[in-house]
């Protein structure tokens, strides 16, 4: 079994994840496309039906080198920071995208910013007539 990536023997999966985040995109998240620490990058399967496994550092297990069915599901994902997976989670369910869309990207991105409305609510405060309430705080 060969691999494009060259990933070596680690039990964690750890390293071998490391790797093939550095030599696929340079840590890099694949919309907003700042470089980021490896741990704050997922991999987001664009199609969730042909998802056959989640792909955390365990799955980079192997002796030699992780199974190729696993690097394979990988080259299939896209590689996203926590916060544009999340983004893009909240764009699907509104049956939009951010991958390649930066127009998508900038209005999810900047939604609290700008005159964009419909996302969510959570701009909106208490009214005068509704005072928050906070039940662990002190009254």
């Amino acid at each position: 079994m060969s691999s494009k990536y060259q990933i070596r023997h680690d039990m964690s999966g750890r390293l071998n994840r490391s790797v093939y985040l550095r030599k696929r995109n340079n840590y890099s998240c694949e919309v907003c496309l700042e470089n980021y620490p490896e741990e704050v990058l997922e991999f987001h399967h664009p199609d969730s039906s042909l998802k056959e496994t989640q792909l955390s550092s365990h799955s980079f297990r192997g002796v030699l080198q992780p199974k190729q069915k696993v690097l394979d599901e990988a080259d299939d994902c896209i590689v996203l920071c926590s916060n544009c997976h999340r983004l893009e989670h909240i764009a699907l369910k509104k049956g939009e995208t951010l991958i390649n869309d930066k127009e998508a990207y900038s209005r999810y991105r900047n939604h609290r910013f700008s005159s964009y409305k419909g996302l969510d609510d959570r701009d909106k405060g208490p009214t005068d007539e509704e005072e928050e309430e906070f039940p662990c705080g002190p009254v």
